[in-house]
């Protein structure tokens, strides 16, 4: 998530650096990737322990540098952590009403303050950070510190697995259980207030069962899919229709 090459007349002894992070129960381990000319080394620089099982997170790549890895952290209970590795900052920890878990988390590319996070009954909350919360009955009683504003912008009768925006920030692709791929309109997006849950701009289904995982192409033209059918599937927005289906595999993708 974080690419920082060193200046040198010498192409070949460039270095990169790019940061990882996964979650394992109560704990999240965190590293950083060194690339140097074709050698890439590995190195794990920090793990945290949590008392509720962590479920998923992802880098901030706007925060991110040489002296801050930025993340957000979403776990078992509905609960949010903002959290720097390098300088083992916990910035903000936010409450949530849900109280579900959370199943997976994306920063808006184009944005420092705004993520978006996926809970196991189907709805899709957007965040920010830099706005207050709007007290409402079900959260007038929780530590205003602990409170961002947030709202509901999706919601559909099935589990969602993954979503991925595009490079840009404009579209966001959600695999979900039913075994429909969503492509939801973001650029109506209002970091103040939304009145209506995104617009659906394309959808797509699976072969058989549910959908996984999801991944843009660099250029935003196609998508990934992998699910329960045992498929690696390959969508063009463009074109609106399936490429080619990937076969091979024996299990879930």
């Amino acid at each position: 998530n974080n690419n920082n090459n060193n200046n040198n007349n010498n192409n070949n002894n460039e270095q990169s650096s790019y940061y990882l992070a996964w979650c394992h129960n109560r704990t999240v381990n965190f590293g950083r990737i060194n690339q140097q000319s074709n050698i890439i080394s590995a190195m794990q620089i920090d793990s945290i322990r949590v008392l509720v099982p962590a479920i998923t997170i992802d880098f901030n790549k706007l925060k991110c540098d040489c002296n801050h890895a930025y993340s957000v952290i979403g776990f078992l209970n509905g609960g949010l952590l903002i959290y720097d590795f390098l300088n083992k900052n916990m910035s903000k920890q936010i409450s949530s009403t849900l109280q579900l878990k959370v199943t997976c988390i994306r920063w808006k590319p184009d944005s420092s303050s705004i993520f978006f996070a996926s809970y196991n009954n189907g709805e899709l909350y957007f965040y920010n950070i830099d706005k207050p919360a709007i007290l409402t009955s079900s959260n007038k009683n929780e530590n205003d510190k602990n409170l961002v504003f947030n709202q509901r912008c999706f919601k559909i009768e099935s589990l969602i697995n993954e979503i991925n925006f595009d490079k840009d920030g404009k579209m966001l692709a959600v695999a979900a259980q039913d075994g429909f791929l969503y492509v939801l309109d973001t650029q109506t997006l209002s970091s103040i207030r939304i009145q209506n849950d995104l617009p659906i701009k394309y959808t797509f289904k699976s072969y058989y069962g549910g959908l996984l995982c999801v991944k843009w192409s660099p250029d935003s033209k196609f998508i990934l899919t992998g699910g329960e059918d045992d498929l690696i599937s390959l969508w063009s927005i463009t074109d609106y229709c399936l490429v080619f289906r990937g076969e091979g595999h024996k299990s879930w993708v």
